[in-house]
C-alpha cells in the first residue's frame, strides 16, 4: 500500500545559506569569516581584513546551512582552498 501526501509547511523567512565548508564549527561556537574594509592604502585601493564573526546556524540540508543570525552586516565567504562556493553578499 503507498500514499501520496502532500504537507503544507508556514512559509519561512528569507534566510542566508552558506556551504558547510564555509562555517567553522568548534567548540566554542560556530562562526564564519566576515571581511571588512579598513580604510584605503597609498595608492588609494581599499584595504580589507577577514575576522572571525559568530554566527547562529539553523537547519542544515544537502551539504548547506541556514544562517539565523550574525553580529553585523557582512560579506561571506568561505576560504577558496575549502569551498567552490561564491561570495553572497548581504546584511542581517
Amino acid at each position: 500500500m503507498f500514499v501520496n501526501a502532500a504537507v503544507v509547511l508556514p512559509p519561512a523567512p528569507d534566510r542566508v545559506v552558506l556551504p558547510e565548508t564555509a562555517i567553522d564549527f568548534t567548540l566554542y561556537g560556530d562562526s564564519v569569516y566576515v571581511i571588512r574594509e579598513e580604510g584605503k592604502d597609498a595608492g588609494d585601493k581599499p584595504l580589507v581584513k577577514a575576522f572571525r564573526t559568530p554566527v547562529k546556524t539553523g537547519t542544515r540540508w544537502g551539504g548547506k546551512v541556514a544562517i539565523l543570525s550574525v553580529s553585523a552586516p557582512a560579506i561571506v565567504s568561505s576560504p577558496p582552498a575549502r569551498s567552490s562556493c561564491k561570495t553572497a553578499r548581504r546584511s542581517l
